[in-house]
């Protein structure tokens, strides 16, 4: 008899493609996109603040309204674009794990189905074998030979003639032969159905993996995930860097205004200019670069 696994958990590996379903996922996606709605609603409530100030004038009224301006509403912006960009990947990750997840349950009952054709073909063939009296035995992945065993007679048929022997044994493989070879052929696609399954899910589990690495890379590189990259600000904390960067102040400490570093005076002897803004769209030509330049020339003359 052979033994058939009872279902595809006994087939496939243990680490799997479903680690759940999206619902915190579109918790996630619906609480960014509330960010986005704040962040509107915070810039909007800002410049009717500034729209306050107009034609006042003092000292302190401008350093509230430079706040503002300068701080608040390019925070808030930033904000929302944050939280648009970060709501947009947690929409497409929880599209890829819905769509994996189906794959992955239709893997289950493909191979599901394949293991109730195979007992049925293991049923066929234990019980062609037992009538012919072949008693070889199988595994469920060691599909029998297409070609059925040549049938013995039992001590019952001791007593005929050779001739008679033959046809006994010529009559067995006629009423069996055929459902012996559709059995095996039915056994072997049906594993070879299980190989491809296995295979898919294995791949599945794949994609899962590069669907999360896409969401983390998506995230980082939002401008809120830029600024938790950088980790600065007192003893860095990620949070005192984007509150500085939103707001210009975190429990009552401010800071200058965040920026990206555009020059440095290294630059000068690399590039023969400070400032690297635009070297990578429209980078100079080999023989202005100070370091480069003299080689480049003398290169060009040698050749």
């Amino acid at each position: 008899m052979t033994d058939v696994p009872a279902d595809a958990a006994s087939v496939l590996p243990n680490a799997t493609p479903k680690a759940g379903g999206t619902g915190k996922i579109d918790a996630a996606a619906a609480f960014a996109q509330e960010l986005v709605n704040d962040a509107n609603q915070f810039q909007l409530s800002v410049q009717g603040a500034q729209s306050e100030f107009y034609g006042v004038k003092s000292k302190g009224i401008d350093k509230l309204d430079a706040k503002l301006g300068d701080r608040l509403i390019p925070g808030a912006q930033t904000l929302e674009r944050s939280a648009s960009e970060s709501k947009a990947a947690f929409d497409t990750y929880a599209a890829e794990v819905t769509r994996i997840n189906k794959d992955a349950d239709r893997v289950v009952e493909q191979i599901n189905d394949a293991l109730a054709t195979i007992r049925i073909a293991v049923g066929t063939i234990d019980e062609i074998s037992r009538i012919i009296r072949s008693y070889q035995t199988y595994t469920w992945r060691d599909v029998p030979p297409g070609a059925m065993p040549d049938p013995r007679l039992g001590s019952d048929a001791a007593d005929l003639t050779s001739a008679e022997r033959a046809v006994e044994v010529q009559t067995l493989r006629s009423v069996y032969e055929y459902q012996w070879g559709v059995a095996t052929s039915n056994w072997l696609s049906a594993v070879a159905d299980i190989n491809r399954a296995v295979q898919t899910w294995s791949t599945l589990i794949k994609e899962r993996e590069s669907a999360e690495g896409a969401l983390v890379k998506a995230l980082e590189m939002t401008g809120i995930g830029e600024l938790i990259s950088i980790n600065g600000g007192v003893s860095g904390l990620p949070a005192f860097t984007i509150a500085q960067r939103v707001s210009g102040e975190l429990w009552g400490e401010e800071s200058a205004a965040l920026s990206l570093a555009k020059e440095h005076p290294l630059l000068e002897n690399l590039l023969g200019t400070s400032d690297g803004e635009r070297s990578f769209e429209s980078p100079p030509h080999p023989i202005l670069l100070p370091r480069i330049g003299p080689l480049y020339r003398q290169s060009n003359k040698s050749d």
